[in-house]
C-alpha cells in the first residue's frame, strides 16, 4: 500500500501562487472491486527539477498522456508529481521554478542551474505537482533516486515501482495492469489481441 500524504499542489494552468492541499487518500477509490477493467490508476513521479537525468527523460510524462489519449483511457490515469530537491550542490529549487518545469515555462535554473525551464524536453506535464523540497514524502516511500516511477491500483496498491530510462516499460506496465482483467477500449483490444 503506498504510504498517504498531504502537501501542498499545483494543477496545470494555473497561477504559480495557486497551491492548494492535496491528500493521496482523498484520490484514491477503497472501495475499488478488485477489476482492472474498472477504477483510476495513479502514475507517480519523483523528479527534482535540477536532476540532469529528470531533465532528459521530462518528455515521458506528456508522451504517456498523448498515447493514453490516442487509446481512449486518459479517464482512467491520473498523474501525480512529487518535485523534490535532492541534498546536491547545485539542487537548489524554489516554487516558481516547480510551476516553471510542470508547464515548460521561462525561468531560469532548472537542469542544476544551466537551463530555462522553457527549453526541457516534451510538453507540459500533466496532472498534479507536489512540494516535497523538504524530501519528507521521498522519504517516506524511499526511491533510489530520480526520476522514479510508480504505478499504483485504484485502491492505492503498488501495481509497478521502479527507476527506468524506457517510455515504453512505464507504458507496458500501465496498459498490463489496465487491461489484466479485459476492457472495451482500443488499449485493451490491442493487447488482448481481439
Amino acid at each position: 500500500m503506498a504510504p498517504d500524504f498531504t502537501a501542498l499542489a499545483h494543477l496545470p494552468g494555473n497561477d504559480t501562487s495557486d497551491w492548494f492541499s492535496y491528500r493521496l487518500y482523498e484520490n484514491l477509490d477503497f472501495n475499488w472491486s478488485g477489476n482492472h477493467s474498472e477504477g483510476v490508476f495513479t502514475i507517480i513521479e519523483f523528479l527534482d527539477t535540477d536532476c540532469p537525468y529528470c531533465w532528459e527523460t521530462a518528455h515521458k510524462l506528456s508522451s504517456l498522456d498523448t498515447q493514453l489519449t490516442d487509446y481512449g483511457v486518459r479517464d482512467r490515469v491520473q498523474f501525480v508529481i512529487i518535485a523534490v530537491q535532492l541534498n546536491i550542490p547545485g539542487h537548489s529549487t524554489s516554487i516558481e521554478e516547480l510551476v516553471a518545469f510542470q508547464e515548460k515555462l521561462s525561468h531560469p535554473g532548472c537542469n542544476g542551474d544551466s537551463a530555462d525551464c522553457s527549453t526541457r524536453p516534451g510538453g507540459p506535464h500533466p496532472g498534479v505537482y507536489i512540494d516535497d523540497r523538504s524530501t519528507e514524502i521521498f522519504q517516506k516511500y524511499g526511491p533510489r533516486g530520480t526520476p522514479h516511477y510508480m504505478i499504483l491500483k485504484p485502491n492505492g496498491v503498488v501495481g509497478w515501482n521502479g527507476m527506468t530510462d524506457s517510455l515504453d516499460e512505464i507504458g507496458i506496465e500501465l496498459a498490463n495492469l489496465i487491461c489484466k482483467d479485459g476492457g472495451e477500449n482500443q488499449l485493451c483490444t490491442e493487447i488482448n489481441g481481439e
